[in-house]
């Protein structure tokens, strides 16, 4: 089952406020160093892939789950976790370090193996819940 991710408005004010400010860049640097276009070219391309990166995050986010794993896409960055080795899911709390495949807060931290942890924001935390109980029906959640 395949799960989008929510967008917030923090996630979204820093994703447009950070494009804003390379697109400013750009211009203060077309305005200034006109004459010096290796400088432009190579303030443009900076700010170009950090936008590219940034979009490519709030457009493509999204879970999926089956019987084996959750995997998660997050503009380049991907990945998978075993769902028998998830030890609890905190529900309804944001993290702010680590790993964190997610545009919104009050999502889902997802503890598994060790000491190993993933913070994801589906569109629906019970529906996405619902979906993993079907394959792991002692999951541990905790609520906040």
């Amino acid at each position: 089952m395949k799960f989008k991710s929510r967008k917030d408005w923090l996630f979204l004010t820093v994703i447009f406020g950070t494009i804003a400010l390379c697109a400013a860049l750009v211009t203060g640097a077309v305005m200034n160093d006109g004459e010096r276009f290796g400088s432009v070219v190579a303030i443009a391309t900076v700010t170009g892939l950090v936008s590219w990166l940034l979009l490519s995050v709030l457009l493509s986010t999204r879970y999926s789950v089956d019987e084996d794993y959750i995997y998660y896409k997050a503009g380049p960055f991907k990945g998978k976790v075993e769902i028998q080795s998830i030890r609890e899911i905190q529900v309804g709390k944001s993290m702010w370090t680590g790993l964190r495949v997610a545009t919104a807060m009050n999502g889902l931290i997802i503890r598994y193996d060790q000491y190993n942890e993933v913070y994801i924001s589906p569109d629906s935390n019970s529906s996405f819940i619902e979906k993993l109980k079907q394959v792991k029906p002692d999951l541990i959640l905790k609520y906040d």
